[in-house]
């Protein structure tokens, strides 16, 4: 998954970009199933973005179902 600094588009949260762009990659098999996605910090640095900015994209792609988090050593995001 590549990163670009987003910019504020009329009317679209930061967030939903984020969540947007992940979710494609997901759906478009960029990133498969399992495979850890990269830390808040790294999304955020990737991005030009704030941690929680990218904490809100991934709240939302976990509502859908399309990512889960785990906690602890082997933990992340996936």
């Amino acid at each position: 998954m590549t990163g670009a600094v987003l910019e504020r588009k009329s009317g679209v949260a930061l967030w939903r970009q984020v969540a947007d762009l992940i979710r494609s990659a997901i759906l478009g098999g960029r990133l498969k199933v399992d495979e850890r996605l990269p830390t808040e910090e790294e999304l955020a640095r990737r991005f030009g973005i704030s941690r929680p900015t990218v904490r809100e994209a991934l709240k939302a792609l976990a509502a859908q179902n399309l990512i889960r988090s785990r906690r602890g050593p082997p933990g992340g995001t996936f």
